[in-house]
């Protein structure tokens, strides 16, 4: 009885143990993610197809632009911009392996206000 007892303890801690390993290192999976700047922009990244588009929703004489950063050295790997002319802008980028990445989307006044995505990498 008391070997029941302790199989029965120890298979709960192993799966207890388990449940909390997989939600504390689930990773930053692409997706389809998106950010907006105040009333002025958006930025998309569209899984399916690894296509990044901006969109400037203010018709105010300033666009806004969006680069995307490698998280391990923040470092720029391009901006897209969009502004002054009709629909959005669009840019198709593979994102694969483990390399984690972010957007950055600005209004394109110099020192407007800035908004960053979470990061996010291919699975």
């Amino acid at each position: 009885m008391k070997m029941k007892n302790v199989v029965r303890s120890t298979a709960g801690l192993a799966v207890a143990l388990g449940t909390v390993l997989a939600l504390g290192t689930s990773p930053a999976y692409a997706a389809n993610k998106s950010i907006t700047l105040n009333n002025r922009g958006t930025a998309t990244f569209t899984d399916s197809g690894d296509k990044f588009t901006v969109c400037d929703t203010n018709a105010d004489g300033h666009g806004v632009q969006m680069s995307l950063y490698r998280v391990s050295d923040n470092k720029i790997m391009w901006t897209i911009t969009d502004g002054g002319d009709s629909g959005c802008d669009s840019k198709t980028y593979d994102i694969v392996g483990s390399t984690q990445y972010y957007m950055h989307l600005c209004w394109s006044v110099p020192g407007a206000a800035c908004v960053k995505s979470s990061n996010f990498r291919e699975s």
